[in-house]
């Protein structure tokens, strides 16, 4: 661990050395990125892009070059996950007499992970040998050599990992010694920097350095999709019940591997019309849930029902060999091998749609649970559909105390006096659907006099409130009762002619008395 920490010190001091206030920078970095742009060459099952450049005495962007010293600095934004990397670099001696500055150095930075490799001098094999030595290049270009100070090319092939320490190679004897199978990060969206250095004190001068990179990605052949099953019961219901979902995933045709985990796509289509999307992934390849609709949207109101369907797809995600998860890197980019898209699969739940009834009496609407004051002797009620349902869809029923009072659409009957209870049903029956119907009850409170009841003394409650009809002739005097005969409100000099609203003082059926300059009369109401 020791040799690790110095190795480390000593590699991050060179790196500091390396940007030096008058060199190149991560900022003026040369972007090789664009050779990505161009198609790969395909050889032996691998996916190769190849770049390779000169940095001389040219003027640079910030007006310096080599001779000076100061560092070159390449980048590189991975757009794929890579599988290795082949890094190859030479410099040249300016006018041959061996008088060069040592220590030359390239380092490769994953900005991204922070992982470092540092190739150094005389780490370097065939490919730089043959370059070298190549009788159309200048022969000032570095190769073997020996004796103090001697300072050669280098070369390092690296492999594509999760994560990798700083490494570093000892000084090579010269032919054959490069950097073999070391490790750095290569993963989608990953920044690398090739930053150029030498020791600027030292006696000479480098007038040019070579960069060669190989880029390369193994061809993996397309998972095969997997199985999958998606249903959804029962496959008619009214809205607002539960529907059951339930769905599996299968890896019957792929290559042995069990996909780490699943992810799940679908589209919901309501009536045919793309309402939304969603997606689900986890460990387990099956899983189920319900889930209820209430709507009115779409053709429902015309044809009664809606159709609410969701096409689905799965695709397995795999571990990939070289990137086997992030347990300590949960943001790290994802390499990981995925199959292809199952074909599209389908489930539709015709949904009718409940009924909305009320009562209508008088011009008035009544839901359920309301009372409606209702004049003794024959009466009219008509059935409404609040929501607008087509009325050919539609069927009803009213039971009155109990007892079937008719199936149409209105309730003629004669009634007397008392409380009833009224129950309409409205029943929605669309074709090829469920049908659905929904209940409300109502209480019809039928008023009339006790006893000397006068004919223009009329009383009804509603809401809580007491309303009151008074002969012409007054001031009145009335008196409040409950069944018991308990006075509960008394109300004096009320004018005659005209309607009073008063509150009600209790609950159940209260008795009133009405003392008038001409007639006396007693009523009886229900307040719910």
């Amino acid at each position: 661990m020791r040799y690790l920490i110095v190795l480390m010190g000593l590699s991050l001091l060179r790196l500091a050395l390396a940007q030096t206030p008058n060199g190149e920078s991560m900022q003026t970095a040369y972007d090789l990125s664009p050779v990505f742009n161009n198609p790969p060459t395909s050889s032996g099952g691998l996916r190769i892009w190849g770049w390779s450049g000169f940095d001389s005495t040219r003027a640079r962007t910030n007006d310096h070059n080599l001779r000076s010293g100061p560092d070159v600095v390449w980048k590189v934004v991975l757009p794929a996950c890579l599988d290795s990397m082949a890094v190859h670099f030479a410099y040249h001696d300016d006018n041959g007499d061996g008088s060069f500055p040592d220590g030359n150095v390239l380092f490769i930075i994953n900005a991204s992970s922070g992982d470092t490799i540092e190739l150094l001098e005389n780490s370097y094999d065939d490919h730089m040998y043959l370059w070298t030595t190549n009788s159309n290049r200048s022969p000032n270009w570095v190769r073997l050599g020996s004796g103090a100070g001697f300072s050669g090319p280098g070369s390092a092939y690296l492999r594509g990992y999760e994560s990798s320490r700083l490494r570093t190679s000892a000084t090579g004897n010269g032919y054959g010694s490069p950097l073999v199978g070391d490790t750095i990060r290569l993963a989608a969206g990953d920044t690398l920097y090739f930053i150029y250095t030498h020791n600027s004190t030292a006696p000479g001068s480098v007038d040019s350095v070579y960069l060669e990179i190989q880029f390369i990605q193994k061809v993996r052949p397309s998972l095969a999709p997997l199985g999958l099953y998606v249903n959804a019961s029962p496959p008619q219901v009214c809205m607002g019940e539960l529907v059951g979902l339930e769905y599996a995933a299968n890896d019957t045709t792929n290559d042995g591997r069990d996909p780490r985990a699943y992810r799940f796509d679908w589209i919901t289509l309501l009536d045919g019309q793309n309402i939304g999307s969603g997606y689900a992934s986890g460990t387990s390849s099956s899983g189920g849930s319900t889930f209820s609709l209430i709507t009115t949207s779409g053709n429902a109101l015309s044809q009664g029902y809606v159709d609410y369907t969701q096409k689905w797809v799965v695709r397995g995600i795999y571990g990939h060999p070289l990137y086997p998860g992030h347990p300590y890197q949960p943001n790290a980019p994802s390499c990981e091998d995925t199959s292809l898209v199952s074909d599209t699969i389908s489930y539709t739940v015709r949904m009718t749609v409940r009924p909305d009834p009320k009562v209508r009496y008088g011009g008035t609407d009544y839901g359920d649970g309301s009372t409606i004051p209702v004049q003794p002797g024959s009466a009219s009620f008509t059935a409404v559909e609040a929501l607008g349902l087509s009325s050919s869809l539609l069927s009803y029923a009213w039971l009155l105390d109990g007892n079937s009072a008719g199936t149409g659409p209105t309730l003629n009957t004669t009634l007397s006096p008392g409380s009833h209870t009224l129950r309409l049903t409205i029943q929605n029956s669309p074709s090829n659907a469920a049908s659905c119907d929904s209940s409300i009850t109502v209480t019809l409170d039928v008023t009339t006099a006790l006893s000397s009841a006068s004919q223009s003394f009329k009383a009804y409650a509603q809401d809580d409130i007491l309303y009151l009809l008074l002969p012409a002739k007054g001031p009145h005097h009335l008196r409040i009762y409950d069944i018991q005969g308990r006075l509960l409100h008394t109300e004096s000099n009320l004018p005659g002619g005209m309607w009073h609203q008063l509150p009600a003082p209790a609950k159940g059926i209260l008795i009133l008395s009405l003392t008038g300059p001409e007639e006396t009369a007693t009523l009886r109401v229900r307040m719910e």
